[in-house]
């Protein structure tokens, strides 16, 4: 299981990344990491705020541990390939 602390090459590792939605912090996308389906949620560095707050409230222990709520693995924060920043927070996928 992947953690907050974790230092993993998310978008190495990420494999058939498909664009299922988009909203006003940023775009999420259904993949493949490690052989698990998951969820990525990338935020533009515009919205680096609501990313960080997204991030520690996900690490809330009664959060992790909800059944209702996708399971956090893992959070990125890099640059993009047209050279701004962006973040990156990843979850078990759920489809609707």
């Amino acid at each position: 299981m992947f953690t907050q602390d974790t230092q993993y090459p998310v978008t190495d590792a990420l494999v058939s990344a498909v664009l299922i939605g988009r909203g006003r912090y940023g775009s999420v996308f259904r993949g493949c990491l490690n052989g698990q389906r998951v969820a990525v949620k990338v935020f533009s560095s515009a919205n680096r705020k609501k990313f960080l707050s997204e991030r520690s409230m996900y690490c809330l222990p009664l959060l992790q541990q909800h059944h209702n709520i996708a399971r956090f693995l893992t959070s990125e924060e890099k640059m993009s390939t047209d050279g701004n920043r962006e973040s990156l927070i990843v979850m078990e996928f759920y489809p609707h």
